[in-house]
């Protein structure tokens, strides 16, 4: 009854088509600050036989798999100025009966002026037995003062987790950090 008893590691793929413009690294930085116009779109997959739930009443373990499709604009519209789009679903199946089984979405919306970008995001998970799903809705703003080597970013977020978005209150936070690449 062990977790993935033959040690077959995790395969996962990407695929990501570029419509407008190129992204040549792996992951997207969220924005680019370079004023060049940037669309795409990817889906993704991981699987992983016998690493998910422990089966209810068997003596095994659920196959692991995971999709996701995605959504990427970051459109130049004048010099230092650019807008920004992301918004992607996914679908995590640990196994019937797992609390990490379900789906969800996130997104985020921004529009930089200069050094300035005020910015806006969710991230949404439904589990499909309710004892994980959780809402996340933030707003701040995000100060570059030397592109994505240094900057300081702002932001005010309402969190729900683990019960009814309609019934459970909300954690509210704010979080302001600093970044420094040397």
């Amino acid at each position: 009854m062990a977790l993935n008893p033959n040690g077959i590691p995790l395969a996962g793929g990407m695929l990501r088509l570029n419509l407008i413009g190129d992204e040549t690294t792996y992951a997207y930085p969220s924005i680019y600050l370079d004023e060049t116009t940037r669309v795409s779109v990817g889906i993704g997959g991981q699987y992983q036989p016998r690493s998910g739930a422990l089966r209810t009443g068997r003596n095994a373990y659920d196959d692991y798999i995971a999709l996701a499709g995605d959504l990427f604009a970051d459109i130049a519209l004048a010099p230092r100025m650019e807008a920004l789009l992301s918004v992607g679903g996914y679908r995590f199946d640990h196994g019937a009966g797992n609390a990490k089984t379900g789906h969800g979405m996130q997104g985020e919306i921004g529009y930089r002026w200069g050094p300035v970008e005020p910015q806006g995001n969710f991230d949404w998970f439904n589990s499909d037995t309710k004892k994980n799903s959780f809402l996340k809705v933030a707003g701040g703003l995000n100060l570059f003062l030397h592109g994505h080597h240094a900057k300081i970013q702002a932001e005010f977020a309402s969190i729900i987790a683990n019960a009814s978005l309609t019934t459970t209150p909300a954690l509210h936070q704010i979080v302001v950090q600093a970044q420094l690449l040397l």
